[in-house]
């Protein structure tokens, strides 16, 4: 099992181990960023080797470590990598709990043959990154990013958001003229991406009493505000984040430039693994 697909069962038994909590009879399942969103007990760091190989993924690549502080203190880790020719850089907001150590060789090469820089930092709490992750201080730490992006380059900036990081990158694009937004395997809002955690025959014996916290998830609001070009993508078979939720945030979507596409065949989080979803995204960015 790779180590995405590990991520993925955790939160699904997270889930599933609250559903045991519950009766034979009907009862409500409290759902709160503590029991969804993971932290790391230690912290995970890039090393010399994990730098030489991701130098290896494409010619003429220049890796800048990068360390943020954080208003409160923390500092979050990751990475600056560069391409020749580029005119774009993509600030990538990762999935729940992936770390950039376990999953560069994965997803670095598909992200970098979109021939855009990429800048990619672990959420707090997780792999490198120090700090306790709650939805607010995601996206106070996303902006920051952005912002700092902004600042050190002279390139087009765009935000492509996986799964949980997609609510981030959305945020992000309603708060600030964010020139491109891709959402990928993204939700209309807490309650469908919670629902798409649980297995279809608990769904006779629960509700779901979601923390006030956690109902800011979710793009649906975003697309209905955000008028900039947007880029919808999804696995055809993916099951946390169902095809259906894109398809209604791209049918929402107030954007003259938007564009959807449906990986074929594809799972959760996998649909950047398509050769004709990067056509189709570097077709796309060459419009921003």
């Amino acid at each position: 099992m790779k180590p995405f697909e590990r991520t993925l069962t955790t939160s699904r038994q997270i889930i599933l181990a609250l559903i045991l909590m519950c009766t034979i009879q009907s009862c409500a399942i409290k759902v709160s960023e503590k029991n969804i969103i993971l932290v790391d007990e230690q912290l995970l760091l890039l090393g010399e080797e994990d730098l030489l190989k991701i130098g290896n993924i494409r010619p003429n690549l220049t890796i800048q470590s990068l360390t943020l502080p954080r208003t409160d203190g923390n500092k979050a880790k990751g990475l600056w990598i560069k391409q020749p020719d580029s005119n774009a850089v993509i600030i990538y907001f990762s999935g729940n709990s992936m770390r950039i150590k376990e999953q560069y060789a994965e997803f670095l090469p598909h992200l970098l043959a979109l021939n855009t820089d990429v800048v990619w930092l672990d959420h707090r709490g997780i792999g490198s990154s120090e700090g306790e992750p709650t939805m607010e201080n995601l996206l106070s730490d996303g902006i920051a990013t952005y912002n700092y992006v902004l600042q050190n380059t002279n390139k087009k900036v765009i935000l492509h958001g996986l799964s949980l990081g997609s609510f981030i990158a959305g945020k992000i694009a309603q708060h600030e003229n964010v020139k491109g937004l891709i959402l990928e395997a993204s939700a209309t809002n807490a309650n469908d991406w919670i629902n798409g955690m649980i297995p279809w025959y608990a769904e006779p014996i629960y509700s779901i009493n979601i923390e006030e916290q956690l109902k800011t998830a979710g793009n649906e609001s975003v697309v209905q505000v955000y008028a900039n070009p947007l880029f919808v993508l999804v696995g055809e078979e993916d099951e946390v984040t169902p095809a259906e939720l894109s398809k209604k945030l791209y049918e929402l979507s107030i954007s003259k430039n938007k564009n959807i596409y449906i990986a074929k065949g594809l799972k959760h989080g996998n649909a950047l693994k398509s050769e004709e979803t990067k056509t189709l995204l570097r077709q796309f960015i060459q419009t921003i």
